[in-house]
């Protein structure tokens, strides 16, 4: 018998959360639905959650609303920014669209005669580089008055490079055994998702050439064919502070948006 697909459900006392969707193989997505009525019908009725900021398929709450039984009580979209390899032939017609200013600020690095030079490493090889990539991200923080609670923060920094170590991977740029800047990612199949970074403000390009090193290693780990996950957005990200540097920086990386949605409805 060949396996299609899977899902987890988390059953709660009141509510049963979808972690995020139900996968299946690409040739099989038509059987979405009877996959979703399968799952249903084991668990019995309820109330249920599906889909989350992050789900990389596409939005289900037309797809839910057509299902006879099934009521839909709230929809809360959101859009995921991502770069979209197959868009371009190559990396390098990929590179020569991206806006002039992030090429210019790579370039501040790349063709320095200085040591500077990329490490690419997974966290499992890497914690060495801990307490670095920590200070970057923290600085990072509080140049841009982002609220943060370091003990807190710290904690969730190295738990999380432990519990996804099989998966992560951190373009470092260091100028000897100094850490000048990080971008680390997530690969999950295709999509290589942005996790977090953090550069030294005093040298001058360095965050760009990680993001976009960062970019070139997803590009090339997925032969020009799998995307690049920046982030979700929606109406509330939008009227926040920080947003407006994030915003222009997706989109001088030419991320553009799918559209998500989490979706609660009630079955039976």
């Amino acid at each position: 018998m060949l396996k299609v697909g899977q899902c987890a459900v988390l059953v709660g006392s009141s509510v049963r959360t979808f972690s995020d969707q139900i996968q299946l193989l690409p040739d099989y997505n038509y059987l979405w639905k009877d996959a979703l009525l399968g799952v249903l019908e084991n668990i019995g009725p309820g109330e249920y959650i599906y889909g989350s900021e992050w789900s990389t398929e596409i939005a289900r709450d037309q797809d839910l609303a057509c299902i006879d039984g099934l009521k839909i009580k709230n929809v809360r979209p959101v859009y995921l920014e991502v770069v979209e390899f197959e868009t371009w032939p190559d990396w390098s017609s990929y590179w020569k669209s991206i806006s002039s200013n992030a090429r210019r600020n790579f370039n501040k690095i790349n063709n320095t005669q200085e040591a500077e030079r990329l490490k690419i490493y997974e966290a499992i090889n890497g914690l060495k580089y801990t307490l670095a990539l920590f200070r970057l991200k923290n600085a990072t923080f509080l140049r841009k008055k982002i609220g943060n609670i370091i003990p807190l923060t710290l904690l969730r920094h190295v738990l999380r490079y432990a519990v996804l170590r099989k998966h992560i991977r951190s373009v470092v740029c260091r100028k000897d055994e100094t850490v000048l800047g990080f971008a680390t990612c997530v690969d999950v199949g295709r999509h290589i998702f942005y996790l977090e970074g953090g550069a030294e403000h005093a040298v001058a390009g360095v965050g760009w050439y990680t993001l976009l090193s960062a970019i070139r290693c997803a590009f090339d780990r997925t032969g020009g064919r799998g995307a690049f996950v920046m982030g979700p957005v929606d109406d509330e990200t939008l009227t926040q502070p920080e947003w407006s540097g994030l915003a222009r920086s997706r989109l001088s990386c030419r991320a553009t948006r799918r559209r998500q949605a989490t979706i609660n409805f009630q079955w039976g």
